[in-house]
């Protein structure tokens, strides 16, 4: 029925009553995690604080997304971002990651640091950081404590092995290297000894991939290149990721040309190609264990499939996902976010825990004639006698230290494969 124009204003007046009384559009999300948030800290008994219940919520979010993203408060977000640097602002103290009842005992001071040149050593407790005692605090915030801008000071309050009444150092924090690529022997003077097999081969093992990796894997790279090596070892097997950008440029020393990793994610696909030129071609066997993860997947996979490296050992962590360090509006903190996937250069994909992932498939196998299948236990072992060796490497010392651990089958394989007259 059509209305006329008198009855026109009556329909007017009933449409706006009827949007009066519409109902209001839904609460967001986020407006509904605010009212759990309100509604338990107003209501539930025993109190908490509105932190802790943010921290649960936030943990909560979290574990429906993946393995790998996580968030970092800002204190151990400095401290990530520092060890991907490759350097920090410090005094150089390794303090072992169990307090005592009176501080935190040391484990040493590192190559060059202002904490080697005191003289301060494996055996002291560290009893206060200027003038608060630091028996109640935890790990991360002594870090946090001893770390800082370099040029200024920090008091130390040290208790030295066998002598019971602290003494006091104002130290001024300097620059501190921490390397990521080690030799086979680390000198009194801090420098790595690669030579393997009476200097017929070259031992590099490369911890993690930072700022600085690149340019260290190229220097042993050539030093080997130049005392006449034969042949190199890479060892990963305790290789824990890190920077994807530092991992391509490292693979791009020793692969000519090619596709080394393709990223997809939310902007398409990316494919990260090599860079024509290659500091060496001489033959590489390359080591991998399940603790070799991210990055040094990404480049165990590159070196792999462009036929650049045999690889030996047992089959890879399996970690196909890559995050970025976004920080957090508020100022609360950073979020160590997955915002990309990758495939390999033959177009496989390697994640194993993640939705979605291969449980049987995933991870970077080893060449089948290198492959050493170990039980769980003694990878363990072997790993932590590894771990071990990393953290002496950074360590000052009067002696050689030797960074091999004894009775490595892997090793003597790989290098065995390299000095066999068929390569």
């Amino acid at each position: 029925m059509r209305l006329d124009r008198r009855a026109r204003p009556w329909r007017l007046a009933c449409l706006f009553a009827l949007a009066a009384c519409a109902a209001p559009p839904p609460p967001s999300a986020l407006d509904h995690v605010a009212a759990l948030v309100t509604c338990i800290e107003e209501r539930f008994d025993p109190p908490l604080e509105r932190r802790v219940i943010e921290e649960a919520v936030r943990a909560a979010l979290l574990a429906q997304l993946d393995p790998y993203s996580e968030y970092l408060d800002p204190a151990t977000d400095r401290w990530y971002r520092q060890s991907l640097a490759g350097h920090f602002g410090g005094v150089g103290l390794r303090v072992a990651e169990a307090s005592a009842a009176e501080g935190w005992p040391l484990q040493g001071a590192l190559h060059g640091s202002p904490a080697a040149r005191l003289g301060l050593r494996d055996g002291d407790v560290l009893t206060a950081v200027d003038g608060q005692p630091v028996a109640t605090l935890s790990f991360d915030e002594l870090l946090d404590r001893l770390r800082g801008e370099v040029g200024t000071l920090v008091t130390l309050d040290v208790r030295r092995a066998g002598a019971p009444p602290p003494e006091r150092f104002e130290v001024e924090r300097a620059r501190i290297e921490l390397p990521t690529v080690v030799g086979a022997r680390r000198l009194p003077d801090g420098r790595f000894d690669h030579r393997l097999a009476d200097g017929r081969l070259a031992y590099l093992r490369i911890t993690s991939f930072g700022a600085t990796t690149a340019a260290e894997t190229e220097a042993a790279l050539a030093a080997g290149v130049a005392r006449g090596a034969q042949g190199f070892v890479l060892d990963l097997r305790t290789n824990i990721g890190g920077l994807l950008q530092a991992a391509l440029a490292t693979a791009d020393l020793l692969v000519e040309e090619g596709v080394l990793v393709t990223l997809v994610g939310r902007g398409g696909t990316e494919s990260r190609c090599a860079t024509a030129g290659v500091v060496t071609r001489l033959p590489i066997v390359l080591l991998i264990g399940p603790q070799t993860v991210s990055s040094g997947e990404v480049f165990a996979a590159a070196l792999q499939d462009r036929g650049r490296a045999c690889i030996a050992g047992s089959r890879s962590f399996g970690k196909g996902h890559v995050q970025e360090l976004l920080a957090l509006r508020d100022g609360s903190g950073t979020l160590k976010l997955t915002t990309e996937r990758w495939q390999r250069p033959n177009g496989g994909w390697i994640e194993r825990h993640a939705k979605g992932g291969d449980p049987e498939r995933g991870g970077v196998w080893p060449d089948a004639d290198l492959a050493l299948p170990q039980d769980p236990a003694v990878e363990q072992q072997r790993y932590h006698a590894l771990v071990d060796r990393d953290l002496a490497a950074t360590l000052a010392s009067a002696t050689p230290i030797d960074l091999l651990p004894a009775g490595d089958e892997l090793l003597a394989r790989a290098c065995a494969a390299l000095l066999a007259p068929s390569r």
